[in-house]
């Protein structure tokens, strides 16, 4: 499946970066300003200032009083939209394309710009309307909200002898990811904490014996193992 011929300018692109940026920080639970954005962004705080007036001029985000900002309903649904696109092109390059794990990001950022709303929906039935992205993240459905992430980090949760399932990694840095990935590490996996260190833990999986820097397990993200296996779409 290709995405659409036709490619937003890179000004419209930066909006739309920024709009999920803001969705990702309203999503927290808090008014979000452009200092936020720049933080969020890696942004010079006078062009993330210019893209938060964009916003509110193209009705995406509306500014109070005390000068917080929210995104409007119609930024927040644009801003779910993009999510879902980018999570539906990860999954489809990893399952369709053969791509690796830590190869999809930077190639579904680009496509998730291009596709229509009509090319979405056909996405969507094509990968027979999935919940997770392969990162595992969760896919909203059409004029849902993104819900919260789940899981742990397992640098917060790390206890010698506990046995944990990974639920998501993230997605950025890419680098970081591209480590893990070079690990075996993946959503689905039981590990078992074998001992923390002053700067790293080990963990084991199946047969293998992985080390991993405290800051690395900072980015993946786990439950606890039950008794009973719990399939991903229940996590």
């Amino acid at each position: 499946m290709q995405a659409a011929n036709s490619r937003p300018t890179l000004q419209g692109v930066e909006m739309e970066h920024a709009l999920k940026a803001a969705y990702a920080l309203q999503n927290e639970g808090r008014v979000w300003h452009s200092v936020d954005l720049a933080r969020s962004l890696g942004l010079p705080g006078a062009l993330a200032e210019n893209i938060a007036r964009a916003l509110v001029a193209t009705g995406w985000a509306e500014e109070s009083k005390s000068g917080g900002m929210r995104l409007s309903e119609t930024g927040a649904a644009r801003a779910v939209e993009l999510i879902r696109a980018h999570r539906l092109w990860e999954l489809y390059l990893v399952d369709r394309e053969g791509m690796s794990l830590d190869a999809v990001h930077t190639e579904a950022d680009r496509r998730e710009h291009e596709i229509t709303p009509e090319e979405l929906e056909k996405l969507d039935t094509e990968l027979g309307h999935p919940a997770w992205d392969p990162h595992g993240h969760v896919i909203p459905a059409s004029g849902s909200r993104v819900p919260s992430p789940a899981g742990r980090s397992l640098s917060a949760v790390a206890i010698p002898g506990s046995r944990l399932r990974i639920v998501r990694l993230d997605d950025e840095p890419v680098e970081l990811l591209a480590q893990l990935v070079a690990l075996g590490l993946r959503p689905g996996i039981d590990i078992e904490i074998l001992s923390l260190e002053s700067n790293l833990l080990r963990l084991r999986w199946e047969e293998t014996v992985v080390p991993l820097s405290y800051n690395a397990a900072g980015h993946v993200f786990v439950v606890p193992v039950t008794a009973q296996p719990i399939p991903m779409g229940e996590l």
